[in-house]
């Protein structure tokens, strides 16, 4: 997978997630409620924010985890990030799923 695999889409669903999980207090030791809004800010005014689907299939043990992968097949993305141990350990990994730390290795968004 090269960094032309890579996608910028997030869907309604993800997005309030990403919001909160940057701005959560338990990363106030690693990143400042200020930094991490400015951070949060930056990544939406760079997606494309691309609908939900009508459907979701259960792929996963976990039904939240499904709401994200729906998004990412019906809009054809690369690959989906994310440190989620179900994602990560799920079998069928289409798209497949890159743990945050190994993203960057992947290259950059396009």
């Amino acid at each position: 997978m090269g960094p032309r695999d890579l996608s910028d889409r997030t869907s309604p669903h993800t997005r309030t997630p990403f919001r909160t999980t940057f701005t959560h207090p338990r990363l106030r030791n690693r990143i400042s409620l200020e930094n991490a809004t400015l951070f949060v800010d930056a990544i939406e005014a760079i997606v494309d924010l691309v609908n939900d689907p009508d459907e979701v299939q259960t792929e996963t043990r976990d039904p939240n985890d499904d709401d994200l992968i729906a998004p990412a097949r019906a809009h054809d993305v690369g690959a989906i990030s994310s440190g989620d141990e179900d994602l990560l350990e799920w079998e069928e990994q289409s798209p497949p799923v890159i743990a945050p730390a190994q993203f960057e290795d992947r290259g950059s968004v396009t």
